[in-house]
């Protein structure tokens, strides 16, 4: 059997030390709310929202995770900070999908493009397939 993991990290820079404050106040509940799902044997702790690391350095936050984080729970929290207006857009966040063993589609990855009022999704082997619908139409427009 074949482990897959699922690999990020992003730096966030806070505009004020307000922000900051604010931010390790956040986590820290959220951290918190973590432990309690993990104690509860039928709840599936992803649900709490913060699968991942945090750490700072100054003003700057550093999301990461480097087995089975979830960029989508890192992605929701950095547009939280930027809709209370301590952290500038855009932020971009990108992970990787790896397996310790080499099996035929079991290494990918993507791209999220955090903004305060939506996230813009890109996985590489969607914009392959999409450029491949080009091709195939252009194609057929020459025949």
């Amino acid at each position: 059997m074949a482990n897959n993991y699922t690999e990020f990290s992003v730096a966030v820079s806070f505009t004020s030390k307000r922000g900051v404050t604010y931010a390790k106040a956040k986590l820290a509940a959220m951290f918190a709310q973590q432990e309690v799902y993990r104690k509860d044997p039928d709840a599936d702790d992803n649900d709490a929202g913060c699968t991942f690391y945090a750490e700072w350095e100054g003003k700057t936050l550093i999301l990461w995770h480097d087995e089975f984080g979830r960029t989508d729970h890192a992605a929701k929290f950095i547009q939280l900070m930027m809709k209370e207006g301590y952290v500038l857009e855009p932020v971009i966040v990108q992970w990787s999908e790896t397996s310790d063993r080499a099996r035929p589609d079991s290494f990918g990855g993507g791209a999220v493009l955090v903004t305060k009022d939506k996230l813009y999704w890109f996985v590489p082997y969607d914009l392959a397939m999409r450029k491949w619908r080009d091709i195939e139409k252009r194609r057929k427009r020459l025949r």
